[in-house]
C-alpha cells in the first residue's frame, strides 16, 4: 500500500512538443487511521499490517467483531518504530498474545506510543522484557499486561521485567 513501483503516463496528441515533461512531486495519500478486522498475525486486516500502514501518529483501531478475542503473534514481535496509538477501546476485551514464546511489543528509541485498553499477555523475552520492551515513551490507558515473563541463562542486575522493561 505504501509503495510504487512504477509510473505510467499518456500525453494528449502533440505531448510536449519535442520538449521535456518535468514531475515535480509524488505523494501517496496514506489514512491516518487503520482498523484491524481479524487476529491472524499479519495480512489483510491484521494488527501487524495496520500498524505498518498508517503513517506517523496515526491511530490503529479494532473491529468491534474483535471483542474479547485473542491475536496470537507467532512470527515475530511487533516492532513500533513511529508514533502510533494502537485503541482498542471499540473492542472490549482485545489481547495481544506472545503465545509465551515472542516479546509482544518492542517500542524503539524516539517513538511516542500509546495503547488504550488492550491486554497484552503470553509475552517471552530472553533476558528482559517478557511482554513491552520500552525504549521510547510509551503510554497505557486502561490496559494490563499480564502473564508474561522472561528467561535467563545467568541472574544479573539489568535482567528482568517480566511483565514491561523500560
Amino acid at each position: 500500500r505504501a509503495q510504487v513501483w512504477g509510473y505510467g503516463f499518456v500525453l494528449p496528441e502533440g505531448g510536449t512538443r519535442g520538449g521535456d515533461m518535468w514531475i515535480a512531486r509524488v505523494e501517496l495519500d496514506v489514512p491516518a487511521n487503520a482498523v484491524v478486522t481479524t487476529t491472524a498475525d499479519a495480512g489483510a486486516g491484521s494488527l501487524r499490517e495496520a500498524v505498518a500502514a498508517v503513517p506517523t501518529n496515526g491511530t490503529v483501531s479494532f473491529a468491534p467483531a474483535l471483542a474479547g478475542q485473542t491475536i496470537t503473534l507467532t512470527s515475530d514481535s511487533l516492532v513500533l518504530t513511529k508514533n502510533v496509538t494502537i485503541d482498542a477501546t471499540s473492542a472490549p476485551g482485545v489481547t495481544v498474545s506472545g503465545n509465551d514464546t515472542l516479546r509482544v511489543f518492542i517500542v524503539n528509541a524516539g517513538v511516542t506510543a500509546a495503547a488504550r485498553s488492550l491486554t497484552i499477555a503470553h509475552g517471552y523475552g530472553f533476558d528482559l522484557a517478557g511482554g513491552i520492551l520500552n525504549n521510547g515513551s510509551l503510554t497505557l490507558d486502561h490496559c494490563t499486561v499480564r502473564d508474561s515473563h522472561v528467561g535467563a541463562v545467568a541472574a544479573d542486575f539489568w535482567k528482568g521485567g517480566g511483565g514491561i522493561y523500560n
